[in-house]
């Protein structure tokens, strides 16, 4: 059966004229099945839609705001994101040798009933994607005694999932807005060995979003392509 997630990514591609199926189920072979294969004028890409839903601390917040009380809670910066995107890229890597862009689907539905734990996308805003995908923000400090003030740029640290040797095979990372159920917004992946064109996924909802400089990309920090 259908998430929701993958119903609503199903219906958008529909809606953008694209052609959309499941693939072949491979489980009986040990091997990772994918959940679709979208069909476009020009190609074929295959994209492995995760959705986020509540865990035990988002449950107890929203049950305290529907109990009409205060409440509060925290999470590292990407790490949601980064779960779902590594579990989705062990999905995505048994077809790497297609030669074909291989995208992971992201879905915030981290809600009980109409209840949300904060605003659309709380948990797959741009800077969470970032770290999610090319690791945490590391912030130099000087610890030099002579009072000189020594400053370097911010860069991106420790717990990257995609790198120039690491699942480049992943060639972007898009988030489909639960807002509207409609606009997917498309965070590429610079190292990908075979990135998406600018044919691909074209239309009024969606968005495509790049490093504005690659080789030394600044952390949190992403360009319309």
């Amino acid at each position: 059966m259908a998430t929701h997630s993958e119903a609503v990514f199903e219906k958008i591609c529909i809606n953008a004229g694209y052609g959309v199926v499941r693939p072949v189920l491979r489980d009986a072979e040990g091997v990772a099945t994918a959940d679709f294969i979208v069909s476009t004028s020009t190609t074929e890409v295959i994209v492995e839609v995760e959705e986020l839903r509540p865990n035990r601390d988002d449950l107890r917040q929203i049950r305290e705001m529907e109990n009409g009380g205060c409440t509060g809670g925290g999470s590292t910066i990407g790490q949601r994101a980064r779960i779902h995107l590594r579990r989705a890229a062990r999905q995505l890597k048994p077809y790497s040798s297609q030669k074909i862009p291989l995208i992971v689907a992201l879905y915030d539905n981290v809600r009980v009933g109409r209840t949300r734990v904060a605003y659309p996308m709380f948990y797959l805003q741009p800077h969470e994607i970032d770290a999610a995908m090319f690791g945490d923000r590391t912030v130099y400090v000087s610890l030099a005694s002579a009072g000189v003030i020594q400053t370097r740029p911010d860069i991106n640290g420790g717990r990257q999932t995609l790198t120039p040797t690491q699942k480049t095979y992943v060639s972007a990372v898009a988030v489909i807005s639960d807002a509207d159920d409609s606009t997917v917004i498309f965070y590429h992946n610079h190292f990908a060995s075979r990135p998406l064109t600018p044919d691909l996924f074209v239309g009024q909802n969606f968005f495509h979003l790049r490093k504005p400089t690659p080789s030394n990309a600044a952390p949190w920090q992403w360009v319309a392509r």
